[in-house]
Order: C-alpha cells, then structure tokens, then sequence
C-alpha cells in the first residue's frame, strides 16, 4: 500500500500496487503514474479547495473525492490530468456550497473569534483572515474565478476552460470580483478603525 497525503500528514487515497509478476502490467503503471502526478497536485487542490469552500473538513473532503475521481477516470484525465482535476474540484466545491446553502451550518467565522482565540495575533494573520472573509463573501462564481486566476495562477483561457464560460466572462468576473473585494476589505478596515476609536 501506498499512502498519498497532504501536508498535514493525513493519507486521502491509498493505492494498492501489487508485486507478484515480474514486469510491471498497465495498471501498475498507471497507479505509479497517478501516485507521482498526485503527490504533486495535492497541496494546491487543497488550498483551492479550502480557499472555495472556507472549510478545512469540506475542502479534505473534495481533495479525496477529486482524486478517487481521477483515477477513476484516468486513461480520460492523463492527457492533461492537472486541468481535469482543477475542473473537478470546482464542480465539486460548487455542489458543496449549494448543499451548504440548502442546509446551512452553525459555523464561528474568523472574524467573530475574541481575543482568546488568537490573542498573540499579527497584522499579518490579521489581514489574510479579513481577506478570507472577504473572500468568503463574494458570491461563488467570483470567488472561483480569483482563486483560479491568482491563486493557481491561470491564464484567462485556462479559467474560461475550467469553468466553461467565455474568457470576456472571465475577465468581468475577475474585475467585478477584484472590485468587490476591495470594497468589502476597505469597509471591514472602516469598520474596525471605528470599533478601536
């Protein structure tokens, strides 16, 4: 058995490779192929995942079903298995969201935590949580379009393609996003200099 984890150490697929003949079978090689291609990709699905979907248990759990998924479909996905996979975890993080929607959680948000829950915070923490609440805010395709675009770093042709919208779409999502964002920051700054007055 082989494990493939994600950073924090926990295994979200095991693969199963067995040694009894003594040339490697085409499976084989595929498992070793989708080993290697999912080591890689692991840590910056998470990330998309938990930066789509707020939520570090949901985003774990949309990382295991994309690559379960993935190999699944993995003569269909090799050709260009990071574009495939990016593709899932989107759909996958969307029908999350809907169904968080439909029955919504009693969750804490970062910026509700008192002193307490982080009190030896820095303007650094305290800046990337405002911005993941800001983040959390947008409305979802907006939101799927920034972390494409600046968080997995994609051309607008990539996004368009992963999202299947056209790239003019793409590109006044990413600007009406970007606005959006920037407002919600500035006025979450407005707010907070006003609670520290």
């Amino acid at each position: 058995m082989t494990a493939i984890g994600n950073p924090a150490g926990r295994s979200f697929v095991e693969l199963s490779v067995s040694d009894d003949s003594r040339r490697p079978r085409r499976d084989e090689n595929n498992s070793e192929e989708f080993q290697h291609f999912s080591e890689r990709i692991s840590p910056t699905l998470f990330r998309a995942a938990y930066l789509l979907l707020g939520d570090w248990s949901a985003a774990e759990d949309a990382l295991q079903t994309t690559l379960m998924r993935t190999f699944q479909r993995w003569r269909r996905a090799r050709a260009n298995p990071s574009a495939y996979s990016r593709t899932v975890v989107v759909n996958l993080c969307r029908d999350l969201g809907r169904r968080r929607q439909r029955s919504p959680e009693t969750t804490v948000k970062f910026g509700d935590l008192d002193e307490n829950g982080h009190p030896d915070a820095t303007d650094a923490i305290v800046q990337r949580i405002a911005l993941e609440v800001a983040l959390a805010a947008l409305p979802g395709e907006q939101r799927e379009v920034l972390v494409l675009r600046f968080f997995l770093d994609l051309s607008v042709e990539e996004v368009a393609e992963t999202l299947g919208m056209a790239e003019g779409t793409v590109k006044s999502s990413t600007s009406r996003a970007l606005t959006r964002l920037r407002d919600l920051v500035v006025s979450d700054e407005k707010e907070d200099d006003v609670v520290a007055d």
